[in-house]
């Protein structure tokens, strides 16, 4: 069986393949166009693949391939770009194409629970809300700092009217991500300390949860459940950098919402602390089990209603 590694681009897609022992049978790069699209399936086809991974499956520019491998019969997996980068930093600073692409089918060769790609209309625009939205977020931060050192009054003026703008356009994206989240899964937003942001993160970078194979694997996909490190007798556990980021700071938000509001939530921290915790590695604990109580709740909410269109 054999594992093909992908690296895309805006302009070209590379491929690696590597058989069940690592070693490395192939390569190519073609075009990001049909063309190139079908040369690379025409490619895949000389070979029994068990399964093919593509850094940022579900990114603009890597989405059509990743559909059109699903849908001729092939595994898809997500590799995010940060276990890529990690696995990168242990074989050798050294990049290229061919390099990433060979890194990201290694990835897949030793973490067998990488989630499967999953694609959905819905799903695609709540993602380009959040994310557009997170965007204009940032550039508000960025205008207050800009209006704070301003001496000319025109001009502190004009930037607070463009902020009015910004703001009025964030309102306007989460009426629209909170119109998606109702059709998708409402149940979202009865949990304590999820708002109509946190839901929609939350179902736009997981998407749909069945394609996790437990409640560990989803938390180790959101960067919240640690690594497993072992060396002769001695075990222990490594802080986990990799995930999805945007998940892990849905779950860091939800878990300070949580200590704010939760009296369950305090008593947890505090019995973390009393086992001789930190407070950071009792937040850590909670981001774990806080992932694992809302995959639960995607879990069962999506086989409850399989009427409602969040499908892998």
């Amino acid at each position: 069986m054999t594992i093909i590694g992908i690296d895309p681009h805006p302009g070209s897609h590379t491929a690696v393949a590597l058989n069940q022992d690592g070693k490395r049978l192939a390569s190519l790069t073609v075009s990001n166009d049909e063309a190139g699209l079908a040369m690379f399936r025409d490619w895949v086809k000389g070979y029994e693949v068990e399964r093919c991974a593509v850094e940022g499956a579900n990114n603009v520019f890597s989405r059509a391939l990743s559909q059109q491998l699903l849908a001729s019969g092939y595994q898809v997996v997500d590799s995010s770009p940060s276990l890529t980068s990690q696995y990168r930093s242990k074989r050798g600073r050294k990049k290229s194409d061919e390099i990433d692409a060979e890194n990201v089918a290694r990835v897949a060769l030793a973490n067998p629970e990488l989630a499967n790609f999953s694609s959905h209309t819905k799903l695609e625009e709540l993602k380009t809300l959040t994310r557009t939205r997170e965007m204009l977020v940032e550039h508000l931060k960025a205008q207050r700092l800009s209006l704070s050192t301003l001496q000319l009054e025109l001009a502190k003026q004009a930037l607070e009217q463009v902020n009015v703008v910004m703001r009025e356009q964030i309102k306007q994206l989460e009426k629209v991500m909170l119109t998606l989240v109702n059709a998708l899964m409402p149940e979202l937003l009865e949990v304590k300390g999820i708002g109509v942001v946190l839901a929609a993160t939350l179902l736009a970078e997981a998407g749909d949860v069945r394609r996790f194979r437990s409640q560990h694997a989803f938390a180790m996909f959101a960067g919240c459940a640690p690594v497993e490190r072992s060396s002769g007798g001695c075990q222990r556990r490594q802080l986990n950098i990799g995930g999805n980021r945007r998940l892990n700071r849905a779950f860091h938000m939800l878990a300070i919402i949580r200590l704010r509001l939760d009296d369950d939530t305090k008593a947890y921290i505090a019995k973390k602390k009393a086992e001789a915790k930190t407070l950071r590695a009792a937040l850590r604990c909670l981001k774990t089990h806080l992932a694992r109580a809302i995959f639960r709740v995607m879990h069962t909410t999506l086989n409850a209603h399989p009427e409602r269109g969040v499908t892998s």
